[in-house]
């Protein structure tokens, strides 16, 4: 049965704090799911050991009390179809590494797929998966080895034309900044780790969570407007 929608085309982009960082956009997620059954992606942190059985215990223990309990994990992409995506009101990327993230979709070839699903549905991005919605994943490279070989770097680019900078600290970065900005043309979404965006289906992004999520270009810094209340 296809879920009943709140929204159409939203993306919530975390800056890649822990659950009481992220409480704002993570209830908004759930509100805009609406009920609807929700996918959560792993593929950014590595299929080693019990790894996704912690990634699943931690993606219940933030939504589930939030009252999301329709929660399903993939653990692999391979033969994984667009149609397959259709039962889903939601899908939730998680953090980890943002090379292999990107490789592993692209591996499936399913990048279509999540592109196609963004322009009708909620996908919520937080930290790696925030990254691969901007046009480059190349703002990672301070922080995530490119151990999977990835030449070719560009992001999902469904974040207003912008590259997404997460985990963002004051001063330490902003020198990283002005040489990742030198060498690319697009803007770049900087957020704190209690920082998020929200990208509305007309593209307009704007601030929500405890901190102000910013613009990064021409050399300077500006505040993104507050979000409305959406979906009332």
């Amino acid at each position: 049965m296809t879920p009943q929608l709140v929204n159409d085309g939203t993306l919530i982009l975390a800056g890649g704090g822990d659950a009481t960082d992220s409480r704002p956009l993570d209830e908004l997620f759930v509100r805009l799911t609406a009920g609807g059954e929700m996918l959560y992606l792993p593929f950014a942190m590595p299929a080693v050991d019990d790894q996704y059985q912690a990634c699943e215990r931690w993606i219940r223990e933030t939504f589930e009390p939030l009252g999301q309990r329709r929660i399903t994990m993939w653990t692999s992409l391979v033969g994984a179809k667009a149609a397959d995506l259709d039962r889903f009101a939601s899908i939730y990327i998680g953090g980890g590494n943002t090379y292999r993230l990107l490789w592993h979709i692209r591996e499936a070839q399913f990048e279509a797929a999540l592109v196609q699903f963004a322009r009708r549905r909620l996908i919520y991005g937080g930290s790696a998966g925030a990254i691969l919605l901007g046009r480059t994943i190349d703002t990672a490279a301070r922080a995530d080895p490119n151990d999977v070989g990835l030449r070719d770097t560009a992001g999902l680019d469904l974040a207003g034309g912008c590259s997404v900078w997460c985990h963002y600290e004051p001063a330490r970065h902003d020198a990283l900044l002005h040489t990742f900005a030198s060498r690319h043309a697009e803007p770049v979404l900087v957020l704190t780790e209690r920082a998020g965006a929200l990208v509305d289906p007309s593209g307009r992004v704007s601030s929500i969570g405890y901190h102000d999520a910013l613009v990064f270009a021409d050399r300077s810094f500006r505040l993104l407007p507050t979000a409305e209340r959406v979906g009332e």
